[in-house]
C-alpha cells in the first residue's frame, strides 16, 4: 500500500516519537496515559468484579484473594496501572489504595519485601501520624492530656493491649512520630524505623527498640497496623509470580504462595490480588491447601484482542495522538494504516496485545518509509515481504533502516528489551547462585541448595537465608546470608549485625560449617568486627556499589570475586 501525498504524513512522521505504540511493555514504575487502555469484554468484568469487592471489603474489613490469569503480553502489568488510575477517578466510590508488589528478587523475607512496597507506595511521615490518630480516636484517647505528653511511656501502656507482643517496637515508633515530631531525635529515628531503614545498635538504644523492620513477623505486624487502620482499602497487586519458580525453582515459588497465603489469612481490609501465567498458576494450585482455595475469589482471565477490540483500541489510540498535537484527526480512521492491514496484523499475532502493539508501531514506520521514498524519488525501490513471518512472545522484527528489509530479533521472554539490573541485595544474591550451581552442575557434583532454610535452635524457630549442602560423603554445609536493605547503594547499617548473627547461630547449632555474609561496601563497626573475628569459618564477603553493578553484567566476574576472597580457604571446590 502506498500512502497519498498528504500533510498529515509529515505530521505524523516529525512526531513520530509521540506515538502511542512505542512501548509495548508495561512498566510498573514507568506511568500510562489511561486513556488508551486495552478494553477487552472479560476485562469489563474483572473490572466490575474488583468494584464489587472493593465495596464488600470497605464494608466487613474481611481480606479477598483474588487472582488474575493471563498469557504473556495479554496485559498483567497493565491492568495495574488500570487499577491505579481509577483510584481516585471517581467520587461516589469507595476510596482505595493499589501497591504495586514487584516478584521478589529472593524468595525469603518477603513481609520486608511486601512492607517496602506498601511504604514505598503511600507512607511517610503524615501517613503514619494519620494511622496513630485513628487509632487514638478508636481508643477514646486525648494525646493532648499533659500525662501522655510528659510522658509518652503512659500512651504506649494504653495501646499495648490492643496491639500487643509482636507489635510493641511498632506501637513504640508510632507514638514517638506522634508526640515528638521528626524535628526531635526520638521522632525522626521512629519514622527512620517505620520507613524501614537501618538504624545503628546506639540509635535503636535511643529509641528503645529491641527489632527492625526485616524480620517476618515484626514486618507482618506493621502490615496488619496499616491495613487495620488504613482508611482507604488496601489493593496489593502481586505481579509476575511466575518470577521464583524462573529463578529458583519450584520450592520458591511454593514458599512466595504461602507468605501471600498469611497475608490473606492473616490481613484485614485488604484485597491481594495476584497477577500469573495460567501454567504457573496450575502449579501452584497444586501445593495449595483446599480451605484457601475454597476461599479465594474464583480466577478471572484477562483474554487477548478479538478483532473488533484491536479496531477500537487503534483507532483511539490514533485519536488520542492527534488530539495530543491539538490537530484535527484524518477524515480515515485508520491512517496511516487500513482496516484490512491491521486484520493482518491480528491474524499474525492471534491477538496478543503485547504483539499487536508491536506490529503497529513496525507497520506505521513501514509505511512512512515507503512515503518517503516514492515522494522524494531519492532511494532505489525495495521489495517489503509484508505481512512479516509469525511472531512468537520471545522474537519481534525490526526494520533495517539500511537494507529496507525485516530482520528478526531475540528478545528475552516477556521482557521486549535487555533490561539493567538494579544493584539489589536480591540481584547480587542471585548472580553468586547461579555462578555456583552452574559450576557445580559442570562438576557434576551433587548438591541441594534450600532457600529460606529454615531449622530449631532452643524450641524457637530460626531462619537462614540460604544453605548450600555438596560434597557427597564428606559433605558441606555453607550458609548465606545477605542484609536487608534496599540497595547496595550504601552501608547496611545495623543490618549487617543481624544478618551475621543468623550465620552465629546456624554455626553454633552445627546447622553449618562456614558462613558467607555478602555485605555492602566494607562494614566498619567496631562491634560488628570484633563479633566476626571471633568465627574463623565464617567470613564477610564485601561487594561495593561499582562491584555490583559489574557482577551484575558478568557472571565471570562472580567467580573472579569468589576465587579472590575463598579459593584460599578451600570453602568451595568447583574450581
Amino acid at each position: 500500500m502506498e500512502i497519498a501525498e498528504d500533510p498529515n504524513v509529515s505530521l505524523l512522521a516529525e512526531n513520530i516519537a509521540l506515538l502511542p505504540f512505542n512501548r509495548a511493555v508495561s512498566k510498573y514504575n514507568i506511568e500510562e496515559d489511561p486513556s488508551l487502555d486495552i478494553v477487552t469484554m472479560n476485562r469489563k468484568v474483572i473490572d466490575y468484579k474488583i468494584s464489587r469487592l472493593i465495596r464488600t471489603t470497605n464494608i466487613d474489613q474481611t481480606a479477598r484473594f483474588l487472582p488474575i490469569i493471563a498469557n504473556a503480553g495479554c496485559g498483567k502489568t497493565h491492568y495495574y496501572w488500570v487499577l491505579k488510575s481509577q483510584e481516585n477517578a471517581d467520587q461516589t466510590k469507595v476510596p482505595y489504595k493499589t501497591v504495586y508488589v514487584s516478584s521478589p528478587a529472593v524468595p525469603y523475607r518477603l513481609f520486608h519485601h511486601i512492607y517496602s512496597c506498601l511504604v514505598e507506595e503511600i507512607a511517610d511521615e503524615r501517613f503514619f501520624i494519620q494511622i496513630m490518630d485513628i487509632l487514638l480516636e478508636e481508643l477514646n484517647i486525648n494525646p493532648s492530656d499533659p500525662q501522655y505528653v510528659d510522658n509518652p511511656s503512659y500512651l504506649i501502656a494504653k495501646i499495648l493491649p490492643t496491639f500487643p507482643g509482636i507489635f510493641s517496637d511498632c506501637v513504640k515508633s508510632l507514638v514517638y512520630l506522634k508526640v515528638y515530631g521528626i524535628q526531635n531525635i526520638k521522632g525522626a529515628l521512629a519514622l527512620r524505623w517505620l520507613l524501614g531503614e537501618g538504624l545503628t545498635e546506639e540509635e535503636q538504644k535511643q529509641l528503645q527498640v529491641h527489632s527492625i523492620l526485616e524480620q517476618d513477623d515484626v514486618c507482618l505486624a506493621m502490615i496488619k497496623i496499616i491495613c487495620d487502620l488504613s482508611s482507604h482499602v488496601l489493593l496489593f497487586y502481586f505481579d509476575e509470580m511466575e518470577s521464583p519458580l524462573r529463578s529458583f525453582g519450584p520450592e520458591a515459588q511454593q514458599k512466595f504462595f504461602e507468605y501471600i497465603k498469611r497475608l490473606y489469612n492473616e490481613s484485614r481490609n485488604s484485597i491481594i490480588v495476584s497477577a500469573c501465567l495460567e501454567p504457573v498458576w496450575a502449579e501452584v494450585l497444586k501445593s495449595a491447601d483446599k480451605p484457601t482455595i475454597q476461599r479465594m475469589e474464583p480466577e478471572l482471565y484477562l483474554d487477548k484482542f478479538n478483532f473488533e477490540d484491536l479496531k477500537v483500541f487503534y483507532i483511539r489510540a490514533m485519536s488520542h495522538f492527534w488530539t495530543s498535537l491539538g490537530k484535527i484527526a484524518p477524515k480515515d480512521i485508520y491512517f496511516p494504516l487500513s482496516e484490512p492491514l491491521l486484520h493482518d496484523i491480528f491474524e499474525m499475532t492471534e491477538g496478543n496485545q503485547r504483539e499487536c502493539i508491536k506490529q503497529i508501531n513496525l507497520s506505521i514506520e513501514i509505511q512512512l518509509d515507503e512515503y518517503y521514498n516514492t515522494i522524494q524519488k531519492d532511494r532505489p525501490g525495495y521489495d517489503y515481504s509484508y505481512p512479516p513471518p509469525k511472531n512468537t512472545s520471545d522474537k519481534t522484527y525490526v526494520l533495517n533502516r539500511e537494507t529496507h528489509q525485516l530482520e528478526l530479533i531475540d528478545l528475552p521472554h516477556e521482557s521486549g528489551f535487555v533490561e539493567e539490573l538494579e544493584p539489589s541485595p536480591g540481584n547480587v544474591f542471585k548472580t553468586f547462585f547461579d555462578f555456583i550451581t552452574t559450576k557445580l552442575k559442570e562438576k557434576k557434583s551433587k548438591f541441594d541448595f534450600i532457600i529460606d532454610f529454615s531449622y530449631k535452635q532452643n524450641e524457637k524457630t530460626q531462619k537462614l537465608g540460604a544453605i548450600l549442602k555438596y560434597g557427597g560423603m564428606r559433605q558441606k554445609v555453607i550458609g548465606f546470608e545477605i542484609p536487608t536493605i534496599k540497595t547496595f547503594e550504601k552501608q547496611a547499617g545495623n543490618a549487617v549485625n543481624f544478618g551475621l548473627k543468623r550465620l552465629i547461630n546456624a554455626k553454633e547449632s552445627s546447622i553449618i560449617d562456614y558462613g558467607i555474609l555478602i555485605v555492602p561496601g566494607e562494614p566498619t563497626g567496631e562491634k560488628y568486627l570484633s563479633l566476626l573475628n571471633q568465627y574463623e569459618t565464617i567470613h564477610q564477603l564485601c561487594i561495593p556499589i561499582e562491584h555490583a553493578k559489574r557482577l551484575l553484567k558478568s557472571q565471570a566476574y562472580a567467580e573472579e570475586l569468589l576465587k579472590k576472597q575463598f579459593e584460599d580457604k578451600k570453602i568451595f571446590n568447583i574450581w
